[in-house]
């Protein structure tokens, strides 16, 4: 661990928000104010991320499904996000969301994905007594928007009110594209939160997924199962926590593969 308190050091986390928007239940974590700061105490951090890592590193023994989120993620360069989503979805096949959070992305999303096949494969009213189950796929899926795109556009009705009209389903697409956790939910909840939003904490609260928030004394931790608090707004610290969790989790897979 002294190497990562030197990356802690370096990359300046142990500096908190203005003492007035400290939350209380956060105090046990600092070691005291200056100059209107919260200063953070170190060997909580290294405690807290101790923590963390060997609940990652056990989830990867059962090869286990992460999903990862920062709530800033609109606001980072594209090139950044293109970089995660390769680093996290398509090198080691875990979920990132890219774009900003929507309103019962985890608490709603079985719900959410059963009306939008429902429409998608089930086009023709006649088969409502006898349908018959189309197995789903990337290439089935864009072929069936296509389909609605192109050729259910009615009489009179422009091109741009046509894909307005269906635009939430090429949404969709590129969730589905990205995404593997369409057909089940992921076993632990990583978030990075920069903006004070509470809301995917308590989505992954209710839903009993256990959280990991990484986030600054201004947010409370309760909801949360493992908290770390840190500055992440930075790209660099952003960056560092993913790989540094992603690691962990690797060196636990490496062990799950090996008693295979």
């Amino acid at each position: 661990m002294n190497s990562i308190f030197g990356l802690l050091l370096n990359l300046g986390m142990h500096i908190g928000s203005y003492s007035h928007l400290t939350k209380t239940s956060n105090y046990i974590y600092l070691l005291g104010n200056r100059k209107n700061f919260s200063i953070i105490d170190i060997q909580s951090i290294l405690y807290q991320i101790k923590r963390t890592l060997f609940f990652l590193k056990e989830l990867g023994k059962i090869n286990s499904f992460l999903l990862f989120y920062h709530s800033n993620i609109q606001h980072f360069p594209f090139y950044f996000k293109l970089f995660l989503v390769h680093f996290l979805n398509i090198r080691y096949k875990q979920g990132f969301v890219d774009q900003p959070w929507s309103y019962g992305q985890l608490s709603n999303l079985f719900t959410q994905i059963r009306h939008l096949f429902y429409t998608l494969f089930y086009l023709d009213s006649d088969l409502k007594d006898n349908r018959k189950k189309i197995e789903y796929s990337f290439y089935n899926l864009f072929h069936r928007l296509l389909f609605f795109t192109l050729y259910k556009r009615l009489t009179g009705v422009s091109w741009l009110s046509n894909f307005n009209s269906v635009k939430k389903f090429w949404r969709f697409f590129f969730f589905f594209k990205y995404y593997s956790f369409c057909k089940d939910f992921p076993d632990s909840f990583i978030y990075l939160n920069g903006n004070n939003s509470q809301i995917p904490i308590v989505e992954a609260e209710t839903m009993h997924i256990p959280s990991i928030l990484v986030s600054n004394t201004s947010i409370s931790s309760v909801g949360s199962s493992y908290f770390i608090l840190s500055n992440v707004s930075s790209l660099i610290i952003t960056l560092f926590y993913f790989i540094l969790f992603m690691n962990s989790y690797n060196y636990g897979l490496l062990g799950h593969f090996i008693k295979k």
